[in-house]
């Protein structure tokens, strides 16, 4: 199993109705898949984070890239995992309001408990989506820059190995 975490912004503004119908097809889609996950809506800006079979996810996610309900997307992590930090939801969804309590959340003590949990699982997907889920995306810049810089380190710490066995 794998889990994908991406970013992306609004190609306009996101109402409830929208919100709600844009869940209503991918709930359904993601049973059918075997696909779980969350997805965050802030100010404009969405995170998603899917798990599943791989063959599942990138059948789904390549479904998502094509929506135009979003543009800028911004695959963040890819990784394996061992359990489902999701695993009640086909699509779980918590709109993070700019000031104040969220209009859209679906049992939001279950699954704030769940982003508790994610957190100590120590992956980069979760922490992302963490920091999203308390504070929005103005929260995930920082940490965006962080884990770019990460990636890069590690890219350049692969190529430096790979060039010196040439």
């Amino acid at each position: 199993m794998g889990a994908i975490l991406y970013i992306s912004k609004a190609a306009r503004p996101v109402t409830h109705g929208d919100l709600t119908r844009l869940l209503d097809y991918a709930r359904q889609r993601n049973e059918q898949e075997g696909i779980t996950g969350v997805l965050l809506y802030s100010e404009g800006s969405f995170m998603q984070y899917l798990e599943g079979p791989a063959d599942a996810l990138m059948r789904v996610y390549a479904i998502i890239k094509a929506n135009p309900m979003h543009f800028g997307l911004i695959d963040l992590v890819r990784e394996p995992i061992s359990s489902r930090a999701f695993g009640e939801w086909s699509m779980a969804c918590h709109w993070i309001g700019a000031g104040g309590a969220p209009p859209l959340s679906d049992n939001f003590d279950l699954l704030a408990s769940r982003m508790a949990a994610a957190v100590s699982a120590k992956s980069a997907a979760r922490e992302l989506l963490a920091k999203f889920w308390t504070a929005g995306r103005h929260a995930v810049a920082p940490a965006l820059m962080d884990h770019g810089q990460a990636r890069l380190q590690r890219h350049q710490a692969v190529g430096v190995h790979s060039r010196a066995g040439d």
